[in-house]
């Protein structure tokens, strides 16, 4: 069945529904694939964020170093 619509100049065009349909169907799964994709991205940078994650005494350890370099960087930025 074709549908009978005007268009911008006013001129007759048809629209297949069967196109239509399988146009609409196809962009439903793009959409699909892409929330898919996002989704499985997301759930990547948790993971990579977990495995980034440095034990308490390591944390402390970087902490002490840090504020060690940053005396040491005053003291020589006094002299």
């Amino acid at each position: 069945m074709v549908a009978r619509l005007n268009d911008s100049n006013g001129k007759k065009c048809g629209v297949i529904h069967e196109c239509q349909n399988a146009a609409v169907q196809q962009q439903r799964e793009r959409w699909n694939l892409e929330a898919a994709r996002a989704l499985q991205t997301k759930e990547a940078a948790k993971v990579y964020a977990m495995k980034s994650l440095l034990p308490e005494a390591e944390m402390d350890r970087a902490r002490t170093l840090r504020m060690k370099m940053t005396k040491e960087n005053r003291m020589r930025a006094r002299v």
